[in-house]
């Protein structure tokens, strides 16, 4: 996005950020009647920290220095939330440059299995940065970025037995497909 923020990048008139934190905020809401979670929802961000705190949710900046990926950016709000609920057993991230969220993306998230990681699958394409993981994988993410590497599909390659393909239940659009934006460049917003 040339540099842009994308959490204030905007999509149908509102930011990127508003829009995932919403659709989330609902269906998580509905995961906690059924007694699936009871933690709070992070942001990870790196700039426009007190624009981010106004939305409610406690805002995690990477501990690393200089720009690691979104990969460091897990890494931290991983380690903020086990310093802060030791309790936790999973982990469900959503990049906030997909501002449709599926309906039904935090229900299939948090249905894998014990011991596995989850990865988001739509139109044919896996998304690595909708993750689900069981967090006893902090130390191998804090192992991989030590190491130098970057890349998420590159750090879930040594877990290809214990990964679990996540996709929606529900097709969002006429012919089947899911409407699953992942939004990089300015023109995507035309």
């Amino acid at each position: 996005m040339g540099g842009v923020d994308k959490g204030w990048c905007l999509y149908q008139q509102k930011p990127f950020v508003r829009q995932v934190l919403s659709a989330l905020t609902e269906q998580y809401r509905e995961l906690c009647r059924s007694g699936q979670f009871t933690r709070d929802i992070f942001i990870s961000a790196n700039r426009n920290l007190e624009d981010y705190l106004t939305l409610g949710c406690p805002v995690v900046s990477d501990k690393r220095e200089g720009f690691c990926g979104p990969l460091s950016g897990v890494e931290s709000v991983m380690l903020a939330g086990q310093y802060n609920n030791p309790d936790i057993e999973r982990w469900i991230t959503y990049p906030v440059d997909s501002p449709e969220v599926p309906t039904d993306y935090l229900y299939q998230m948090a249905s894998v299995k014990a011991g596995s990681l989850g990865v988001w699958q739509a139109n044919e394409r896996d998304h690595f940065a909708n993750l689900s993981l069981p967090c006893e994988l902090l130390s191998e993410v804090t192992a991989y970025l030590n190491s130098g590497e970057r890349s998420i599909k590159g750090w879930l390659a040594q877990f290809s037995d214990k990964t679990d393909y996540r996709q929606s239940c529900y097709a969002d659009v006429a012919g089947g497909k899911s409407r699953f934006l992942n939004l990089n460049h300015q023109v995507d917003l035309i």
